[in-house]
């Protein structure tokens, strides 16, 4: 799912819930900075655009890359469940 192809979300607080299933690719081309499994079994993934700008991706049920990978916008980061996914764009302060 890419942002434009959501049909249903959710932003709260800064932060883009979608509770679609399917694969999941970043809006923008960068590198895996984080691969970090959570405690209700799913991933986070941070994507680094930047020196300034990153993408934090979580409720992954799948992750297609480790640390350090190449991601580019057309091909997958990982697969969302029924649980869906949260997107938050992180700037250099947080």
């Amino acid at each position: 799912m890419n942002l434009g192809d959501i049909k249903k979300a959710l932003l709260d607080g800064g932060v883009i819930s979608a509770s679609e299933v399917g694969s999941v690719y970043s809006w923008e081309n960068g590198q895996i900075d984080l691969v970090e499994a959570l405690e209700d079994s799913t991933y986070r993934v941070v994507i680094k655009h930047s020196e300034n700008f990153s993408t934090s991706i979580s409720g992954l049920k799948f992750v297609y890359g480790q640390y350090g990978d190449k991601v580019l916008t057309n091909v997958p980061v990982g697969y969302a469940s029924e649980s869906g996914v949260s997107m938050c764009f992180i700037g250099k302060d947080g």
